[in-house]
């Protein structure tokens, strides 16, 4: 996409849009790895779409035509388990400014400590792993 844009503007623009659509939870942007900071925003971000829909809606492709497709499988595979694990980091951090907030009720005395662990702990539930994390 940035081999496109010319303009300074452009890109400003693109950058923007990305961190809206980052915002809404559709697609995010993962920067390459570089132990230098210069080099991690030279790079153009790796586009990670969280919902599987948007990459299948254009293909026109049947499941089973999908399957048989080991690359476009592959990044649908890759899209779900990123999603997974954004799921996963919103909700771990959801319970953690839970915990944050029983604390600071105890801490105050206000509150009783059983009811409000009983609430954290009814949120958790144990699901399936993605294969490659």
């Amino acid at each position: 996409m940035l081999g496109e844009l010319h303009d300074t503007g452009n890109t400003t623009t693109l950058a923007h849009y990305l961190d809206l659509l980052a915002g809404a939870g559709l697609v995010t942007g993962i920067q390459k790895y570089a132990p230098h900071l210069v080099r991690r925003k030279a790079s153009s971000p790796k586009l990670m779409v969280y919902n599987t829909a948007l990459m299948t809606a254009q293909s026109f492709k049947s499941f089973n035509e999908a399957r048989q497709d080991k690359a476009f499988w592959g990044h649908l595979v890759e899209s779900a388990c990123g999603a997974i694990k954004r799921f996963q980091k919103h909700r771990r951090q959801r319970d953690q400014h839970q915990q944050r907030e029983v604390e600071e009720r105890e801490a105050q005395g206000r509150g009783e400590a059983g009811q409000h662990a009983a609430t954290l702990a009814g949120g958790r539930r144990r699901g399936r792993r993605c294969a490659s994390w």
